[in-house]
């Protein structure tokens, strides 16, 4: 996991593969919410799958650069972890 999108417009079904059926929607993001969180923690792989519902635009992040800004503003770091 090396980026995340913040949506702006549509909605995205997050979901979970469960063998020998069809995925598990767990959570449905709409606008203003952060898709993608697994760039954060360790091993930095991602856990769930995601399918737009709809059309959707978002701003798209690149991880590496969010964690070294993160490293020098401490500020914008407690803002994204609390968002």
């Amino acid at each position: 996991a090396d980026r995340f999108w913040i949506l702006r417009t549509g909605n995205v079904n997050l979901d979970i593969h469960v063998p020998g059926r069809r995925p598990a929607v767990v959570e449905t993001l709409g606008p203003g919410r952060m898709l993608g969180w697994s760039w954060l923690c360790p091993p930095h792989r991602w856990h769930l799958g995601a399918e737009a519902i709809s059309p959707v635009r978002a701003w798209e992040f690149d991880a590496a650069e969010v964690l070294a800004l993160c490293e020098r503003d401490h500020e914008l770091d407690h803002a994204l972890l609390t968002y």
